[in-house]
């Protein structure tokens, strides 16, 4: 498991981050497990709904001071998916403004 705070790996079902000391889910929802991909503002992970088990993938963007473009984009690709209703293309289930994690701007 990673922390969503600092991106420490942890043991699974702890109560606080070995390395930050905070609560190491996202939002208390979801477990990040490993890291898919990343890229210049983004990183994707693979993680798990706490509440069902329900594997989901979380995209973080990374906010710059003023980039509103990206956070344009980022808001439309979500506007995308959640409109989309295919078989094998996996659901949107959620979105969080959090303003936390490991690099101020999950």
């Amino acid at each position: 498991m990673l922390c969503a705070r600092c991106g420490a790996e942890q043991a699974v079902d702890i109560q606080s981050c070995t390395g930050c000391g905070q609560d190491p889910t996202l939002e208390g929802r979801y477990r990040l497990t490993a890291i898919l991909g990343s890229g210049a503002q983004t990183t994707t992970y693979r993680g798990e709904r706490l509440s069902d088990g329900v594997m989901v993938a979380v995209k973080e963007l990374l906010l710059r001071l003023n980039d509103w473009k990206a956070l344009e984009l980022f808001e439309r690709e979500a506007a995308v998916l959640r409109s989309i209703e295919v078989e094998g293309v996996p659901r949107y289930l959620d979105q969080l403004v959090i303003g936390t994690g490991k690099q101020q701007g999950f």
